[in-house]
């Protein structure tokens, strides 16, 4: 199953405030966010969700790519047949 946008940007938002979440990811400083930090850790995981959500972003695109194509070749087929 390929996921649509919706679902891609929820799962990004998401996976980033669980990273945040942990303090092995994401140092959250009561003091303010200008002292809150990713850790190496963090820094890893975020750059691996970026990589794995990437490919769902691609096939998403291509997708949509193929969808509206199909679309355009009905429409035009359609326009030469009445």
């Amino acid at each position: 199953m390929i996921m649509n946008k919706a679902v891609i940007k929820d799962l990004i938002y998401g996976g980033i405030r669980e990273l945040q979440q942990n303090s092995n990811f994401y140092y959250s400083s009561v003091v303010g966010v200008e002292y809150s930090h990713w850790t190496e850790s963090g820094m890893l995981a975020l750059h691996a969700l970026a990589q794995n959500l990437s490919v769902e972003i691609d096939r998403c695109e291509r997708q949509i790519k193929q969808k509206n194509s199909e679309e355009y070749l009905l429409k035009e087929l359609g326009k030469h047949h009445v």
